[in-house]
């Protein structure tokens, strides 16, 4: 074989050589583009699941809030169930005192 052939293959293996490793280069930017992707992905799936749970946080506080307002109106109705309870005692106490003083009995 003659000196310049052997030159030519060399460079040609140089170049071959050169080029494998372009492809595994680029074979390992695709493998670190598919972890970015899938990180990114990931990323994604947790700011949904923190969106939703702030949604939930807000549902909570929603719910808390009309609780404390279901509370107030059960005080209010208990307040004004003693006032209509203690004006019925009236009404009766009067009631019961006026048929004494007219002579009308209840049986």
């Amino acid at each position: 074989m003659s000196e310049e052939r052997f030159d030519r293959l060399e460079s040609q293996l140089a170049q071959i050589i050169q080029a494998i490793g372009t492809m595994q280069q680029n074979m390992a930017t695709k493998q670190d583009l598919a972890l970015v992707g899938q990180e990114i992905t990931a990323l994604e799936q947790n700011m949904a699941t923190k969106q939703d749970l702030a949604l939930v946080r807000q549902e909570i506080a929603a719910l808390q809030n009309n609780l404390n307002a279901l509370r107030e109106d059960v005080v209010s109705l208990r307040y004004r169930i003693d006032s209509v309870e203690g004006a019925v005692s009236i009404v009766i106490r009067n009631t019961f005192t006026a048929h004494q003083n007219f002579g009308i009995f209840i049986t």
